[in-house]
């Protein structure tokens, strides 16, 4: 199954996460991150949200599955995009899944096209603890669209074979995180200070 995620909605949500980023820098992965249980934490996201990158790869055995979890503590828009270093965009398949706290699958994608490998965004997602899982084409075919089930990667394909996929990646989260309505009405009168000072400075 494939969802395009439109060019403009991925560059505006990395710059705006970026740009007010609470959270940001590089995180490489450390294994074993194989299961939910054994997921790799990379953060607590609060308003205003922020932007990571991981820096990733699946195994050697064919079979790896690269679990990340994280926290958001207020509604969010979430970006999700895995990109292939130069030259292999054409010669790896990955695929991704994002997953709530009680297992279950919330979005799934294969590859997105040309230079991506999988990538999608998901507004209004709740507080609460979410996992990213990374894993190689055919882990989960496309008729089998887990998205509202349980059905999570295991490194393995509908035969029980590995699914083969050998490759390291760049995974780029970008979070948007909604401040609660008491904390935006004290952002606001935080912003009306400011400029009642920047005014009375003339």
């Amino acid at each position: 199954m494939k969802r395009f995620v439109p060019f403009g909605a991925l560059g505006a949500g990395v710059i705006i996460a970026l740009a007010s980023s609470a959270s940001a820098g590089i995180i490489f992965e450390v294994e074993s991150n194989d299961s939910l249980a054994s997921a790799q934490f990379v953060g607590t996201f609060s308003p205003p949200g922020g932007a990571i990158a991981i820096d990733g790869s699946l195994g050697s055995s064919g079979s790896d599955v690269d679990w990340y979890a994280f926290d958001i503590t207020g509604p969010s828009s979430v970006l999700l995009a895995a990109l292939a270093p130069v030259g292999d965009s054409t010669t790896i398949d990955g695929q991704m899944m994002l997953v709530s706290a009680s297992g279950d699958v919330i979005e799934f994608d294969d590859d997105d096209g040309p230079g991506l490998l999988p990538a999608f965004f998901v507004q209004n997602l709740p507080a609460g603890s979410y996992f990213i899982g990374v894993s190689g084409f055919d882990d989960i075919v496309f008729s089998d669209d887990p998205v509202g089930t349980d059905t999570l990667f295991d490194g393995l394909n509908n035969s029980g074979a590995p699914h083969g996929e050998v490759f390291q990646y760049k995974l780029s989260l970008a979070i948007n995180v909604v401040p609660a309505p008491a904390s935006a009405t004290l952002l606001a009168f935080g912003g009306l200070v400011v400029s009642r000072r920047r005014r009375s400075s003339h």
